[in-house]
């Protein structure tokens, strides 16, 4: 599942502070940097190979990310080592969601986008639709799929404490919106 806005973010490191402390960030586990504007859009549309979006790493630790810079259309990208997920968001989806339903699908992990890049949602190959400009997005997932994909979509996006999570962002960074299958790639 992913929550994003496209509303201008202000200072992005403000931002980070506020996700890392919303989501229990210990540090992350990879981080890297746009080196100009994201094109994952055109790069999904284009079906290419190739990356279109040029990316460098960076380090991962939070002094360290806070002294990034990013031009005006770069983004930074963090896969987050966060604890909100295994302690309030696995046991609420399990809870509400049942076991022939969910298979392993275990939400754990999580990548943060602070910066302009693309949110698009897939449905298949060919088949997607874009949303725009994102200014910051959140990406809770697992590698395993649910059992029954469709069935979770319908009903994760209910669950009190995924309701919450959605309220905060929103709280924090205005108009937040959610999709289920996402297009995210660099």
């Amino acid at each position: 599942m992913a929550f994003f806005t496209c509303r201008p973010l202000g200072d992005w490191r403000t931002a980070l502070r506020g996700i890392w402390e919303l989501l229990e960030v210990d540090s992350a586990y990879l981080g890297f940097r746009s080196i100009g504007p994201c094109r994952a859009w055109d790069h999904q549309m284009a079906e290419e190979d190739e990356e279109l979006t040029q990316t460098e790493p960076i380090s991962t630790a939070l002094p360290d990310v806070l002294a990034t810079d990013l031009a005006p259309d770069e983004y930074i990208c963090l896969d987050l080592k966060a604890n909100w997920p295994s302690r309030v968001l696995i046991p609420a989806v399990q809870r509400d969601i049942p076991d022939w339903v969910l298979g392993e699908y275990s939400p754990s992990c999580v990548w943060l986008k602070l910066g302009p890049h693309d949110v698009y949602e897939m449905r298949g190959l060919q088949d997607g639709t874009y949303f725009g400009r994102a200014s910051l997005s959140v990406v809770i997932y697992d590698k395993r799929d649910p059992k029954q994909p469709a069935a979770v979509r319908d009903k994760v996006f209910s669950v009190p404490e995924v309701v919450t999570f959605e309220q905060a962002l929103a709280d924090r960074f205005g108009v937040v919106q959610h999709v289920w299958y996402w297009g995210w790639e660099n």
